[in-house]
C-alpha cells in the first residue's frame, strides 16, 4: 500500500514534512515486515549487516524505482532532510534493543519532527543510547555509527548533539568527558517472543492503515 502512495499522490505534491513522514513510515513498515519474515531470529546483527543484509536488498519499488532500506535511510532521508536536522536519524528502527523506538502510531507530517525528537530524547537518555562511566567517560551507542554522515566532525558534533538531548547532569557530564567510545550495543530482539509478533504486527497495521 505505502509503494503505490507516490503512483497514486506525487511526493512533490507534499509538504516535505508530509514526504518525511512517508519515508519513515515506508522504511519502518518494510523493516517490521522482514523482521516477521525471518522470525524466531533473536540476533539481528547478522540479518543487518552479513552477507544478506537485508538493509542492502532491494526489495522495495517506488515509483518504478528499486530500493533498499539503506536506500531509503541514507540516499533519501539523511541526504535530503538530515543535513540541517539530524535528529531524523531517530525514525529508523531496526528490530533490536539498540535501535531507535518503533512508535506505537504512524509518523504524520504535521507533528513528524515533534515524534522524532520524543524519539531522541528517550533514546539518548536511555543507557541504549549512551553511557557516563567513572564519570569522565562517554560511551555512545553502535547506532551513530550508521549516522556519521549526519555530522561533519562526527566526534565534537556529536557530542553537542547528545547534549542538546540530554537531561540533567548528564548534560555537562557528555561536555566534559574526557573519553569518547562507541560501544553500546544491543542487538536481541526487542521484546523477543509472541509479545514481540503481537507489537509488530499490531504496529505494522496501524501504518498501513493510515494510507488504507
Amino acid at each position: 500500500s505505502l509503494e503505490k502512495v507516490p503512483s497514486e499522490v506525487s511526493l512533490n505534491d507534499l509538504s516535505l514534512d508530509e514526504q518525511l513522514a512517508y519515508w519513515l513510515n515506508l522504511y519502518n513498515t518494510a523493516m517490521v515486515e522482514k523482521l516477521i519474515d525471518h522470525y524466531p531470529v533473536r540476533d539481528t546483527e547478522d540479518l543487518l549487516f552479513g552477507d544478506d543484509s537485508i538493509l542492502d536488498e532491494e526489495f522495495l519499488t517506488v515509483a518504478g524505482y528499486k530500493l533498499s532500506l539503506n536506500d531509503i535511510q541514507h540516499k533519501i532521508v539523511f541526504e535530503k532532510f538530515g543535513k540541517k536536522k539530524p535528529i531524523v536519524m531517530y525514525g529508523f528502527y531496526q528490530g533490536n534493543i539498540g535501535s531507535p523506538n518503533l512508535r506505537n502510531e504512524a509518523y504524520k507530517g504535521s507533528k513528524v519532527y515533534h515524534q522524532l525528537v520524543e524519539n531522541g530524547e528517550e533514546f539518548v537518555n536511555s543507557n541504549r543510547g549512551m553511557q557516563i562511566k567513572r564519570k569522565d567517560r562517554l560511551y555512545v551507542s553502535k547506532y551513530y555509527e550508521q549516522t556519521e554522515s549526519l555530522f561533519s566532525d562526527f566526534e565534537s558534533d556529536l557530542r553537542e548533539h547528545l547534549a542538546d538531548y540530554a537531561e540533567g547532569q548528564m548534560k555537562s557530564d557528555v561536555k566534559y568527558a574526557k573519553r569518547f567510545k562507541i560501544d553500546i550495543e544491543d542487538w536481541k530482539k526487542w521484546a523477543i517472543g509472541r509479545g514481540w509478533t503481537e507489537y509488530g504486527i499490531n504496529n505494522y497495521q496501524n501504518i498501513i492503515n493510515i494510507y488504507s
